[in-house]
């Protein structure tokens, strides 16, 4: 059982691994308003993660309830993972709007 929190890195890695699948699935802007709405209950959402730990490890496997509840904690990883998404969205505008760019001036030539 890894009961060690997450080093800066892997928070890092984590939360833009979660915000990278979110994005994938099309759901950036359902990520935000939720992230959002629990940001004031982000401790005791905490809580509640390592009060059912062992209902949910026994689904996940032990001993990371206890890490990503230790992420919940700490309200700016909450605001991390919105800019991460917040990024992202914008970063996939930016590539539609160069190819749509790219397309007209194929086809003007």
């Amino acid at each position: 059982m890894d009961l060690v929190p997450f080093t800066p890195e892997e928070r890092k890695k984590v939360i833009d691994d979660l915000a990278e699948k979110t994005h994938r699935y099309g759901l950036t802007v359902p990520g935000i308003i939720v992230a959002e709405s629990i940001k004031p209950l982000s401790f005791i959402a905490s809580q509640a993660v390592h009060f059912f730990s062992p209902f949910i490890d026994a689904m996940v496997g032990f001993g990371r309830t206890y890490r990503y509840g230790n992420l919940l904690e700490d309200r700016q990883n909450l605001e991390d993972f919105m800019l991460r998404l917040e990024f992202l969205a914008k970063e996939e505008d930016r590539v539609k709007r160069q190819k749509a760019l790219a397309k007209k001036e194929e086809r003007s030539h």
